[in-house]
């Protein structure tokens, strides 16, 4: 009776730590839900400030004193490099938001018989129309269609759904891909990974061709971006550049701007890398590096100008990085930077695009003019 009963035991026992392990597993755990926004909001700002680190007004209590390192860098150089940096950052950042500020003026409906969006208004006195088309694409080029919804509903579209839930499982949610006219001409392609809102412009890629109508016609842009998380934000701009004044049938520059912030914005580090060349004027060119805290006084820097860059602006090497304090631009010890890590590879700086990076996707792709709908 006694063995019986503890064979009995032990197969009951053995049972329960199956069910258990059946239940815990993750390939049975269910997804998490994720909510569905109302509305859809092309991203305000897809920026990351720099402006912090031309010096002045960087706040901190801790002083370079002794720290203040003798080399040949000076204090000069190291402002100048700065300014010119920020100066080429914000410039790309400006072209950015303005592009930006063309498509998002209206709040999008996510409805799963939203494909197609149209609204009309001004800028600067200049009547624009937006016409949008939520339908799958290659973005890429490379042979796939993106794997989107179809329309603004992240989840599918009408017949198959009759409404857009208010919140699904995570795992279920699919891209919204979008491609957007101005007053008939194309302008921007690209691919939402979430629906973005006014809150949260979550993450995803896009293209972007200046319209006839604004200053730098013709120039192509290429942004990926992940905003998703306030405390991990990241934006990649990549972009060929035409100017009427320069030459009209041809680009006269390229550039590439990747920054990071990473911690809360109070405090956050963050790190701009930039790297340019201009066409018209001897392959001039210029890349820079630099690494901070926004509530400190101090800086990792690198930066290699050439061509105009050092025989116009007299912008020297400072290479490889050095640790700099931003009020005062003095050299200091690289001590400083390291034990607050602040620390950058040497040379690491971001490759520039090829025209294909940055172009928006063959008519085949996105038609000439917009649907009729």
């Amino acid at each position: 009776m006694f063995p019986n009963f503890f064979r009995f035991r032990w197969w009951l026992f053995g049972a329960t730590l199956a069910l258990l392990a059946a239940c815990v597993s993750p390939a049975t755990a269910p997804s998490p839900l994720a909510e569905i926004p109302s509305v859809l909001t092309v991203p305000q700002d897809l920026s990351i400030e720099v402006n912090e680190i031309q010096g002045g007004g960087a706040v901190s209590g801790m002083k370079a004193g002794a720290l203040v390192k003798a080399q040949a860098v000076r204090s000069t150089d190291i402002r100048k490099a700065i300014q010119v940096a920020v100066g080429l950052i914000n410039e790309a950042n400006g072209f950015l938001n303005l592009s930006l500020s063309f498509v998002n003026q209206k709040d999008i409906p996510v409805e799963v018989s939203v494909f197609n969006f149209r609204h009309n208004f001004e800028f600067e006195g200049f009547p624009i129309e937006v016409i949008f088309d939520f339908r799958p694409f290659d973005l890429d080029e490379d042979g796939a269609v993106e794997a989107c919804s179809g329309c603004t509903c992240p989840v599918g579209c009408a017949p198959a759904l009759a409404d857009c839930p208010a919140e699904a499982p995570e795992n279920q949610l699919l891209p919204i891909c979008f491609r957007a006219w101005l007053n008939g001409e194309r302008f921007m392609a690209g691919v939402f990974d979430r629906v973005p809102t006014r809150d949260n412009p979550e993450s995803g890629r896009f293209r972007v061709q200046l319209p006839s109508f604004g200053d730098l016609e013709g120039t192509n842009m290429a942004i990926l971006y992940d905003h998703s998380d306030p405390e991990a934000l990241s934006t990649d701009l990549g972009a060929f550049l035409k100017d009427d004044n320069v030459d009209p049938e041809n680009y006269f520059a390229r550039r590439r701007e990747i920054a990071t912030q990473t911690g809360p914005a109070s405090q956050a580090k963050k790190t701009p890398r930039f790297s340019a060349e201009n066409f018209d004027r001897d392959e001039s060119s210029f890349r820079f590096q630099a690494q901070y805290f926004s509530h400190l006084d101090f800086i990792a820097l690198e930066s290699i100008p050439d061509g105009v860059f050092e025989s116009g602006l007299g912008l020297v090497d400072i290479t490889p990085p050095i640790c700099a304090q931003i009020s005062s631009a003095d050299p200091v010890a690289q001590i400083l930077c390291e034990d607050l890590g602040l620390i950058l590879t040497p040379g690491d700086f971001p490759p520039l695009p090829e025209l294909s990076d940055v172009s928006l996707p063959v008519p085949a792709q996105f038609p000439l003019t917009p649907p009729v709908f």
